[in-house]
């Protein structure tokens, strides 16, 4: 493998990593309810370790990388790479599709700056569960 393709693909993978879940810490904090904060954002950064631990275990389903003695045949008679890179993929397609089906208004500070203050109350009670109460 090129070594320098590689460290550019670890670096943009691991900047966006970082960046996925700082911007889902945010995203976290203005969607979810006061009552679920507690539970999700150290949720949040649990799956984001738990995705990194089990991208590094995924490297046990490659075959042997013998320095000595490579064998090329067995690198391609491989085919658990796909299982490796798909499985990314189908876990945040889950995140997403979850995340689309269970909110379904934006946040209150959208609805302020875009002029629309009667969705944003609608969406401040939903968010911290006011009971109609004034705002």
């Amino acid at each position: 493998m090129n070594f320098w393709m590689l460290t550019s693909a670890r670096l943009i993978s691991g900047f966006a990593t970082g960046v996925s879940l700082c911007a889902t810490c945010k995203i976290i904090e203005e969607y979810v309810p006061l009552a679920l904060y507690a539970t999700a954002s150290p949720f949040n950064i649990f799956m984001g370790q738990l995705g990194s631990f089990l991208a590094l275990m995924s490297g046990v389903a490659l075959p042997n990388d013998n320095k000595c003695d490579p064998d090329p045949q067995a690198w391609a008679d491989n085919t658990s790479w796909h299982f490796i890179f798909g499985f990314t993929f189908i876990w945040l397609a889950i995140g997403m599709g979850g995340f689309l089906l269970c909110v379904r208004h934006d946040t209150p500070k959208f609805y302020v700056t875009t002029g629309q203050e009667d969705n944003a109350i609608k969406a401040i009670h939903k968010i911290y569960t006011t009971s109609g109460s004034q705002i």
